[in-house]
């Protein structure tokens, strides 16, 4: 078969075509037109980390990277979802899961909440929920972490503190021993045992002393990182409500029943041309007997 019989065919069959494209066409329009409409709004999220001392700057770009992907899947979890939905009379957390997503801009420390709803005015006021309230469970978690950090050094800082004035009094008194022997004659051993003793516990004091200058000095960091990490996230685009459905696409469902009603005339046309055994024109005649046509005689009426 050469390509001037499928076009013959299609000639030949372009009623049906037609009626194929209008039929298809027409179903898939009505179709999108009865289905509910669906609105999405997006709220816009930052996450940033701010560090002070000695941190590297690739590290911190590093850290914001990992961490903007945690809390994209954190603004998605049970925790934040039941919250939100419990303040929506009839809205489940199962429908709410179903409604929102989330999604990280590439090479950005951004990533996205997506809420789809029946109605535009929910849909937005859902997606600014969902973003407060990740933010609001995230500030108190991380608040609650540092002030267990800062219990912790705090601990450090003081049992330090007091393991230096042990040990200083502890010196002084072994001073005011080796001067009293030194007014006696024949305490050199004494004395040198004493001084011994006195050389062990400065070390151990100067070493103690290294101790609670380095623990203040995390003291001071975590103090000084609780303060700036506070707002680590941030909402840069509140969510608005839009005023065109995402779903259904009327023009790409139109379009794309149009091409299916063409797709599916083209396979009628040529199923029908197979099927049909009727003899209509010469041609079809010596096909048949594979005889070759002499002559014509009359009118072939197809």
């Amino acid at each position: 078969m050469t390509s001037e019989y499928y076009w013959t065919v299609l000639f030949k069959r372009w009623k049906l075509l037609a009626i194929c494209i209008v039929v298809v066409g027409l179903g898939t329009y009505i179709g999108s037109r009865l289905i509910t409409p669906i609105y999405q709004s997006t709220v816009l999220v930052r996450v940033t980390i701010h560090t002070t001392g000695n941190s590297a700057d690739y590290d911190n770009l590093l850290a914001s990277n990992q961490l903007l992907q945690t809390e994209a899947q954190l603004a998605t979890s049970g925790p934040v979802l039941r919250e939100v939905a419990s303040r929506y009379p009839g809205l489940t957390v199962d429908q709410l899961t179903k409604e929102t997503t989330t999604a990280s801009k590439l090479n950005t420390q951004l990533f996205e909440i997506t809420v789809q709803d029946v109605n535009p005015i929910r849909a937005a006021t859902l997606a600014n929920d969902v973003a407060a309230t990740l933010i609001k469970q995230q500030v108190q978690e991380n608040t609650q972490d540092n002030g267990q950090s800062q219990k912790q050094i705090q601990h450090e800082v003081d049992a330090t503190h007091h393991s230096i004035d042990k040990t200083a009094a502890q010196i002084t008194n072994l001073e005011l021993q080796v001067a009293n022997l030194e007014q006696q004659v024949n305490t050199q051993a004494q004395t040198a045992a004493l001084q011994l003793r006195i050389a062990g516990l400065q070390s151990q004091l100067n070493r103690l002393q290294g101790n609670y200058s380095q623990w203040q000095t995390m003291l001071a960091q975590l103090e000084i990182n609780m303060t700036k990490n506070h707002d680590f996230l941030r909402t840069v685009q509140p969510a608005q409500a839009a005023t065109v459905p995402v779903k259904p696409q009327m023009l790409l469902n139109t379009a794309s029943g149009l091409a299916a009603g063409l797709f599916l005339g083209m396979v009628l046309a040529f199923l029908i041309e197979q099927l049909d055994t009727r003899v209509r024109t010469p041609e079809d005649l010596a096909q048949l007997f594979d005889w070759p046509v002499l002559g014509l005689y009359g009118i072939w009426a197809v």
